[in-house]
């Protein structure tokens, strides 16, 4: 009995190797519609999440002016303007800690304030008010109590 290669009989069935270019074009098909389905809801869902991110850091902001108010013993000051806002130690030498644009970082997103914070050393502000964030997505507020804390609303 001898083995020759043309003893042994070639596999019936051939084995795949890979994808054809029929299901690539498929499965590509498939990703695109799926993407044009998800594109509008996380359009939408940016939107919000920068509102959501301009009204947290605004608050964090405030939080920072009446804990260095309690830190220094000196009142702190934050002075809106326009999208605009400054920290600033409420004493002679009227030394500003921090100065932010609210659009540098969101750059939908308008705020207004009622009135500037003044936080004094035991934590308390001056007067209540309010700071309102607006982009497409809807309105936050941030609003401040006389005891000086902040929350969004």
């Amino acid at each position: 009995m001898t083995n020759r290669r043309s003893d042994i009989l070639p596999c019936q069935y051939p084995v795949s190797r890979g994808f054809t270019l029929v299901e690539l074009m498929i499965v590509v098909a498939l990703m695109g519609i799926m993407a044009a389905i998800a594109a509008p809801n996380y359009r939408d869902y940016m939107t919000q999440n920068r509102l959501n991110g301009a009204a947290r850091l605004v608050m964090t902001d405030l939080m920072y002016a009446r804990s260095q108010a309690a830190t220094e013993n000196v009142n702190f000051k934050m002075d809106f303007s326009g999208n605009s806002y400054s920290i600033i130690r409420d004493d002679t030498d009227q030394e500003v800690r921090r100065s932010r644009n609210i659009q540098d970082e969101y750059y939908d997103v308008t705020m207004t304030s009622n009135r500037d914070f003044v936080f004094r050393p035991n934590g308390t502000v001056t007067a209540a008010g309010t700071v309102t964030l607006t982009n497409s997505k809807g309105t936050k507020q941030v609003v401040v109590s006389m005891a000086g804390r902040a929350r969004i609303e």
